[in-house]
């Protein structure tokens, strides 16, 4: 009856502010509109379709973790799997989850009395120059048990547990945001291995073309068709062209042993596996972007931050707890005896009880500026959060913004690969027919090969765009239905 109304006392003596999370003001729409759905594609690339744009309206959404598999690609779902079980980072990141929940569970100790127990032994023997009474020697024994306990008048406990619980949160929220980062990384270092390898095989493909586009200058030079210029500027086109293979390959090299690094091992213990070209991950049809006051739910960084603020905010009361009297319980029992077999006997018992009140009369002001270094820590973590959302509300205007662009680039740029490959299929006739220079056969193989690499090279940049918006929503998500679970 009396621990109950303890703690009802000092739940309702609980000093400092009681959080509430901040109501933060966000955009009601995204400002940037999302490209249009395209169809499904026959083919790498095909020609698409327009559908649907953004929500503009609140829909009940809930996490779809895996967003990797919408893009269909096998070998990038394994990677991110095993990044998930290996990448020493969030191994790290779950280090801090366990050190945070050790905390709370040292600060919701303090709820518990302190209770040690303790025993010893003496021998000892007087003087008989200075003892009135015949000498003797004494075998002291004794053993006892004492406890501490504070009454959490004030909620001093309270607080601080408040304030870890909110930490352990806080280090949960990190985990997942280290883990966010990771899966994004992972599958765009993937996309850049697969453009790197689709750019080698262009690249060789425009080396062949060009390679036959020599051989045809020495034979028309040979037949005194046309003259030797031709040949060396042919030989010069070639040599280009084959010059960018080298950096092709050291980056090719370098993204292979940057994801065997995500995934916890060592650089180039991925390279048999990854070494056979695929074809790059298709950007799925349709990306659930909702509206920007999602991403207070959606991204865990964000929710970190909340719950940084949840903890900063209990350490005030915790501090301001000291200013008031701290109501602290001490008792002990013990035996006292000549002999070990009568050390527990009730004549060798003491006991005591002895409650009692401190409090902080005069600390220099020590006190009250701390609770001021705490508020001023609470500002500043509010100030964190809301700078927090920011960001976060600008990184998906701008991974919305990419991804639309890239698509019309992309699209554009497709137009230009079909003509510059034309334009070098009837150059290169025209040069057989003697109807025109060389000149025109090599600038025209050049435009292709640029425009063919240009055009690789943004298809990866698309499917990437695709990867930082999940990243910037805070992973993939789903609308719920009547069938999901609640």
């Amino acid at each position: 009856m009396a621990v109950g109304f303890t703690a009802l006392l000092a739940a309702g003596c609980t000093v400092g502010p009681d959080y509430v999370p901040p109501d933060l003001e966000v955009p009601e729409r995204w400002r940037q509109a999302m490209p249009a759905v395209e169809a499904a594609a026959a083919g790498q690339q095909a020609g698409r379709a327009e559908g649907q744009q953004q929500t503009e309206t609140v829909r009940d959404t809930e996490i779809d973790g895996a967003w990797w598999e919408g893009f269909g690609d096998p070998m990038l779902t394994d990677l991110v799997r095993r990044a998930a079980a290996g990448n020493p980072s969030l191994r790290v990141a779950f280090t801090r989850i366990q050190q945070s929940r050790a905390i709370v569970q040292q600060v919701s100790g303090q709820y518990q009395p302190d209770i040690d127990a303790n025993g010893g032994y003496s021998r000892s023997r007087d003087s008989a120059r200075v003892s009135p009474f015949p000498v003797q020697t004494l075998d002291t024994w004794n053993v006892g048990v004492g406890a501490f306990w504070e009454i959490d008048l004030f909620g001093r406990i309270r607080r601080s547990v408040e304030s870890a619980d909110a930490a352990f949160e806080a280090a949960a929220e990190d985990y997942n945001d280290v883990l966010r980062v990771l899966q994004a990384e992972v599958a765009e270092a993937y996309v850049q291995l697969r453009t790197l390898q689709r750019r080698i095989l262009l690249l060789r493909q425009n080396v062949d073309l060009q390679r036959e586009s020599r051989d045809l200058a020495k034979a028309r030079f040979e037949t005194e068709i046309a003259p030797e210029l031709d040949v060396f500027q042919a030989e010069s086109n070639l040599a280009n062209t084959e010059a960018q293979m080298p950096g092709l390959e050291l980056q090719l090299a370098q993204v292979r042993h940057r994801i065997a690094v995500l995934l916890g091992e060592h650089a180039g213990s991925l390279d048999e596996e990854l070494s056979a070209p695929q074809p790059l991950p298709k950007v799925p049809a349709e990306i659930e972007v909702g509206i920007p006051g999602e991403l207070l739910r959606r991204r865990p960084d964000v929710r970190r931050a909340e719950r940084q603020l949840a903890s900063q905010t209990a350490r005030i009361g915790a501090t301001e707890s000291q200013l008031y009297p701290q109501l602290e319980l001490t008792a002990a029992l013990s035996g006292v005896a000549f002999g070990l077999d009568r050390v527990l006997t009730n004549q060798s018992r003491a006991w005591n009880v002895s409650p009692g009140v401190r409090l902080n009369l005069f600390q220099g002001g020590r006190i009250r500026a701390a609770i001021r270094e705490e508020e001023a820590l609470t500002e500043a973590a509010l100030i964190g959060y809301e700078n927090t959302v920011l960001l976060a509300v600008e990184e998906t205007e701008n991974a919305i913004a990419a991804l639309r662009l890239r698509r019309e680039q992309r699209l554009a740029l497709a137009r230009v690969v079909t003509a510059a490959a034309r334009s070098s299929e009837l150059a290169r006739e025209l040069y057989k027919q003697g109807l025109r220079s060389f000149q025109n056969v090599l600038d025209a193989e050049r435009t292709r090969s640029q425009a063919q690499d240009a055009l690789a090279d943004l298809e990866g940049a698309e499917v990437a765009a695709a990867i930082r918006l999940y990243r910037a929503l805070g992973g993939g998500w789903r609308q719920a239905t009547e069938s999901d679970p609640e």
